[in-house]
C-alpha cells in the first residue's frame, strides 16, 4: 500500500508552488519510515485534493495583491512606466513569485482586462431577455461595484481602447435583439448600427467613469438607451 501511495505522490508533485511541494514530500518521507499505512489510495487523494484547494486559495490570493498594487500604480503613472520591481515591492512579493503568473505589467493588465471581459458577459447572458435597458444598468452597476478598478484601466495611463473591447464583446450577444428590430436590414447594415450606437456608448461610458462614477447606473443606462431610440426610431 505504501508504493501505491508513494507512487501517487511523486506524480503529484509536479506544481511550480514550492509550499505544496514541501508537503507532498513530507508526506511521502512519512511513508517511507512508517511501519503500518492507515490511508487507503481514494482517502490520500482527498487529503491531496484539501492540499490543492488549500493551493488554489493561496494563488488566488497572491493574484489579488499584484492586481489591487498594479492598479494603485496604475492611477499614478502610465503603464509603460509601471516596472514588474515595482509592482512586487508593493506587494511584498519577490519577483519570481510575479513571473509565475504575468511575463509583464502589459500581460498583467491584459489577464485583467479579459477576467473583467468575462464577468460583464456573464451579466450581459443573464440579463439579456430583460431588454437592452436592463441590460444596460446591469452591466453599469458591476462596473461601479469595481469603480477603483475601472477607473484606473479607463484612464489614460491604462487601456484607451478597453471600454470599445467591452462593446465589441457586447456585440454577439445584442446582435440578434438587433436583428429581431431591425428585420429588413441586411447583416452589415445592422453591424453599422451597433457600431455607430457603440461608438457614442462608448464615450458616454468613458467620460462616466473617469468622471468617477457620479450618477447612479440606471440614469447613465437610462440616457444612452434614449439617445438609441431617438437615434434609430426612423429606421
Amino acid at each position: 500500500k505504501q508504493h501505491l501511495l508513494i507512487s501517487y505522490l511523486d506524480s503529484t508533485i509536479m506544481g511550480k508552488d514550492e509550499w505544496f511541494n514541501q508537503q507532498c514530500l513530507a508526506i511521502r518521507n512519512l511513508l517511507n519510515t512508517s511501519v503500518e499505512c492507515v490511508y487507503e489510495l481514494s482517502e490520500f487523494k482527498k487529503l491531496t485534493e484539501a492540499m490543492k484547494m488549500g493551493l488554489d486559495a493561496r494563488v488566488r490570493y497572491t493574484k489579488m495583491v499584484i492586481q489591487v498594487n498594479f492598479v494603485t500604480l496604475l492611477k499614478q503613472k502610465p503603464i509603460n512606466k509601471i516596472t514588474v520591481k515595482e509592482i512586487c515591492d508593493m506587494a511584498e512579493i519577490n519577483r519570481a513569485t510575479f513571473y509565475k503568473y504575468y511575463a509583464d505589467a502589459y500581460e498583467l493588465m491584459e489577464k485583467m482586462e479579459e477576467q473583467i471581459l468575462s464577468e460583464l458577459q456573464a451579466v450581459m447572458q443573464e440579463s439579456i431577455k430583460e431588454g437592452v435597458e436592463m441590460t444596460l444598468i446591469r452591466i453599469l452597476e458591476k462596473m461601479k461595484e469595481d469603480g477603483e478598478l475601472y477607473i484606473a484601466l479607463f484612464s489614460g495611463n491604462g487601456d484607451t481602447t478597453f471600454p470599445m473591447k467591452i462593446f465589441r464583446m457586447c456585440y454577439a450577444e445584442f446582435e440578434e435583439f438587433i436583428h429581431k428590430k431591425y428585420p429588413r436590414l441586411s447583416e452589415k447594415q445592422r453591424a453599422w448600427i451597433y457600431v455607430y450606437t457603440a461608438q457614442g456608448s462608448s464615450g458616454i461610458l468613458n467620460y462616466w467613469i473617469s468622471d468617477g462614477m457620479q450618477e447612479s447606473a440606471k440614469e447613465i443606462a437610462e440616457f444612452i438607451n434614449q439617445l438609441i431610440d431617438s437615434t434609430l426610431k426612423n429606421l
